[in-house]
């Protein structure tokens, strides 16, 4: 009984997550059941459960998947990387980043949306255009959190660096960057949802394959179980993802 109690104090905001989504399940089937809805504009959770399973059965979820994996890696990993490197520059340099800070903020504060005609007259409706929107979605918030975290770094522990003559380079790597990671692991947390996000506009507008297709398509054809398990699909995706980024934390924190 010891150890239940023990488990549970434990694991309490794990167990009280998992509650509010059992609720929101019971009340959903609820409404489903009693046709409070109309069921063309709300299927129940168990038909949604059901498509679901027939969509990975009958393989037919697979192409469109494979190409929204494929444009949110590309895009993201793409942004992570650049994020990662000018995020660093910007705010170790001061003057380099009051040239580029009002840029770089009126940008970020340019919702992707506005933007989107003007990718799809550059670079067509392939798939340079969905990468350029997931990369510009997740680019700013990845740059901007590692921009501060670098450019906020305890000054004292800089001055004993330098008192001891460490490196510019070795300023960077045994000081800056362990003390970045809190904002590094910030701006991906930002950045993936929005990447996600991104992903879903351009392949609503710019394309004929993907998750974001697949949406629009259930939706004009009034499938709304398929719509459903499509955007549950997504949201369970990014959850897992969240998830893997605070292990990943925690165990670079307990290594440090």
């Amino acid at each position: 009984m010891k150890s239940m109690f023990k488990f549970i104090k434990q694991k309490e905001n794990m167990l009280l997550g998992l509650s509010g989504i059992i609720v929101v399940i019971i009340l959903w089937q609820t409404v489903a059941a009693y046709k409070l809805i109309d069921p063309i504009l709300l299927s129940s959770p168990i038909d949604v459960f059901n498509e679901s399973i027939s969509l990975f059965k009958t393989g037919e979820i697979y192409p469109d998947l494979i190409a929204s994996i494929s444009e949110f890696l590309i895009g993201f990993l793409l942004a992570l990387f650049l994020g990662f490197i000018f995020g660093f520059i910007l705010g170790w340099f001061k003057k380099t980043r009051a040239v580029f800070n009002p840029l770089l903020f009126g940008l970020y504060a340019t919702p992707i949306i506005a933007i989107l005609p003007l990718i799809i007259l550059w670079f067509g409706f392939g798939l340079f255009a969905k990468v350029s929107i997931v990369f510009l979605s997740s680019f700013f918030p990845i740059l901007i959190s590692i921009m501060e975290s670098a450019k906020n770094t305890d000054q004292n522990l800089l001055k004993l660096a330098r008192s001891f003559k460490a490196s510019e380079f070795n300023i960077i790597t045994a000081i800056i960057i362990p003390n970045s990671i809190p904002g590094i692991v910030s701006g991906i947390k930002i950045a993936m949802p929005r990447g996600i996000i991104g992903m879903i506009i351009a392949e609503f507008f710019t394309g004929n394959a993907g998750l974001g297709y697949l949406i629009s398509y259930y939706g004009s054809t009034f499938q709304t179980a398929k719509l459903l398990a499509i955007v549950i699909l997504i949201a369970g995706a990014s959850v897992v993802f969240t998830a893997v980024i605070d292990l990943l934390e925690k165990k670079v924190k307990y290594n440090n």
